[in-house]
């Protein structure tokens, strides 16, 4: 299976191994987002509100803890079949998100 390649930050193409369960590859090669986030990563809590540096705002729709911290780490966002799903760089498996803003 290919990965998800997406122009990033700077022009930088940015590649993911896999596409998250529930995505289809042709939507996603549409529908992908690459940002940083603004600050400090500090992990999943459960209901963890990121801001990117392109200005929007992402919530946790599921409950799961993982501590993990970074500074301005890159996320991809895919849209899939039951909502957006982001991954954030140094940070194993999707976590399905909602925008806020």
């Amino acid at each position: 299976m290919e990965g998800i390649v997406a122009t990033g930050d700077g022009g930088k193409e940015v590649r993911d191994s896999a596409y998250p369960q529930g995505v289809d590859q042709e939507d996603a090669a549409r529908e992908v987002t690459v940002s940083r986030v603004r600050g400090s990563f500090r992990g999943w809590m459960g209901r963890t509100r990121l801001e990117l540096l392109n200005g929007q705002e992402w919530e946790q729709r599921s409950f799961s803890i993982m501590y993990r911290y970074a500074v301005m780490p890159r996320v991809i966002l895919v849209r899939g079949n039951e909502g957006y799903l982001m991954r954030v760089e140094g940070v194993p498996g999707w976590v399905p998100v909602r925008r806020v803003k």
